[in-house]
């Protein structure tokens, strides 16, 4: 970890434990409020690990979806003392419309 030193060491009034502290805070806040980030960097990836997404109206993941999945359990794997909890979500227009177009392409090449 880099830590930023400014300032003159041979000063009496020179706090390198305030330094240490200071990195110590920011690391620490950063685990907090970005932790998808610090999981990002155990894989060596620049990829949001934070949301896994697949193509409206399906439950099949795209293939940038199943690496990104496989990267944030390899990372997971590296902190077996973390949990993880997934919520999901929806996109109702377009997963209702694209779900829509599958039910008439299936009803269609069943009729045929």
């Amino acid at each position: 970890m880099a830590i930023p030193v400014t300032g003159d060491v041979n000063n009496p009034g020179f706090d390198f434990g305030g330094v240490i502290t200071d990195a110590i805070i920011n690391l620490l806040t950063k685990a907090i409020t970005a932790p998808f980030s610090l999981l990002a960097n155990l894989v060596s990836t620049e990829e949001d690990l934070q949301r896994i997404s697949f193509p409206a109206g399906s439950a099949e993941l795209a293939e940038r979806s199943k690496e990104s999945l496989t990267e944030l359990a390899t990372a997971l794997s590296q902190r077996p003392n973390l949990s993880l909890t997934i919520n999901g979500s929806i996109n109702a227009s377009a997963d209702g419309e694209r779900m829509q177009r599958n039910t008439l392409k299936h009803c269609c090449l069943n009729a045929a």
